[in-house]
């Protein structure tokens, strides 16, 4: 009897190696890596030059709020941007542009000049230089990968961007701890340089698949689109309501780790990397079995009510050992959450809409103004744990009111 015949493994098992085995999307990764780890970096630098220069739950909020407000402001028109101009031309110049205000701040650190002022300013720079490429870095992928590979690349680059959140933090707090804030602003310098000189090697082209019409047209057009389109409208709205809240958790944890657990920035980096390390597991499987059933919907909806209890514990917890396990449940959620929003939008959107979809997600870290702002004033008077247990809560309600108003998204 003929011995039966040898199978190849499944084929999304080896679809995280099919996709890396491309040049172009191998360099695509790798400069989205080295952003996604300078930007956590940056992000722990931030916080922890704020609140060296102020003792005020309110202005180190607002140090966040100077980094998101352009995400808020130009969400919409970076879509527009994203759908008209090179996408790989716009992600290159952006790096190089924040490039060079990191190695301002760095400079600042460095003569003891930093102030305050200018840690908002520079922060608000930052915040540009996100907010002018995102749309078109994350529109860019369905250029470089084939159709069927769209929510394998998403996944991949949500792996990339749990490892770059362990990494990133871990590495800003040694490095902050051991040779000062100006070693974790070079730190992201260097990231962001690295990101310019990988995309230079990619060769698939970064032109939109169809010509741009006028700005505003194109802008209005795709809001009618998504308004036409329930299904996505509704994962949009999730993705962007919790994202108004969702900050508060992490920016205000670095008095949060000061004040109630009494820790300096390594412990800072540790518990800002745990975050990072429970987004990587679940993004993995996600990867690997891409090409299993579709259960994107109701692994959306579980993924966010479990950050949002998480984020509750964390403002409970007065124990590092508790707040490391929730901060990890808050990433595994959060992380699982945002590559899902990616990949179920990019399935129900037309192409040709995808670089203003892209760009409308942009208003989920936007959005994070509102509550940011708002949740250092409350917590001045009515305490730090309670304001991001608060928030947590308010991303519960938020995600069991859009499924109630739109139950078919579960099933997607």
């Amino acid at each position: 009897m003929a011995a039966p015949p040898v199978t190849a493994p499944p084929r999304e098992r080896m679809l995280a190696v099919e996709l890396l085995s491309d040049p172009d999307y191998r360099n695509y990764w790798l400069g989205s890596t080295a952003f996604a780890f300078g930007i956590w970096g940056f992000i722990l630098s931030m916080g922890y030059s704020a609140r060296l220069l102020t003792d005020s739950p309110l202005a180190v909020s607002l140090v966040s709020v100077a980094y998101f407000l352009p995400m808020f402001i130009g969400a919409l028109p970076s879509g527009v941007l994203a759908d008209a101009v090179d996408r790989r031309l716009t992600v290159i110049v952006s790096r190089a542009v924040c490039a060079l205000g990191a190695l301002g701040l760095a400079g600042l650190t460095a003569t003891d000049a930093l102030g305050y002022p200018a840690l908002v300013a520079l922060s608000a720079l930052t915040g540009a230089t996100v907010v002018s490429e995102v749309a078109a870095r994350q529109a860019y992928v369905a250029q470089i990968v084939r159709p069927d590979q769209v929510v394998g690349a998403t996944a991949l680059g949500s792996v990339q961007g749990g490892i770059a959140r362990v990494v990133g933090p871990l590495a800003a707090g040694a490095l902050i701890s051991q040779s000062g804030e100006t070693a974790g602003y070079l730190l992201f310098a260097v990231a962001n340089a690295a990101c310019v000189v990988v995309f230079l090697r990619i060769r698939t082209s970064g032109k939109p698949p169809r010509a741009a019409g006028r700005p505003v047209s194109e802008l209005v057009e795709g809001i009618r689109y998504l308004r036409r389109s329930p299904d996505a409208l509704a994962i949009t709205a999730v993705g962007l309501l919790t994202g108004v809240v969702g900050w508060v958790f992490l920016a205000l944890m670095p008095l949060m780790v000061t004040d109630e657990l009494g820790g300096g920035p390594l412990m800072l980096g540790v518990l800002s990397t745990m975050v990072g390390l429970g987004s990587v597991p679940p993004s993995v499987l996600l990867a690997v079995r891409s090409g299993g059933p579709r259960r994107e919907g109701r692994l959306f909806y579980l993924a966010t009510l479990a950050w949002g209890l998480a984020v509750v514990v964390w403002g409970l917890t007065g124990s590092p050992v508790v707040a490391a396990v929730a901060l990890a449940v808050c990433g595994a959620g959060n992380g699982l959450q945002q590559v899902l929003l990616r990949t179920l939008l990019l399935r129900l959107v037309d192409p040709a809409f995808h670089g203003r979809v892209m760009g409308t997600l942009m208003l989920t870290w936007g959005g994070s103004v509102v509550g940011t702002l708002a949740g250092g004033a409350i917590a001045e008077s009515l305490g730090v744990g309670p304001v991001i247990a608060l928030s947590g809560a308010a991303i519960v309600v938020i995600t069991c009111g859009v499924l109630v108003v739109r139950p078919s998204t579960w099933r997607l």
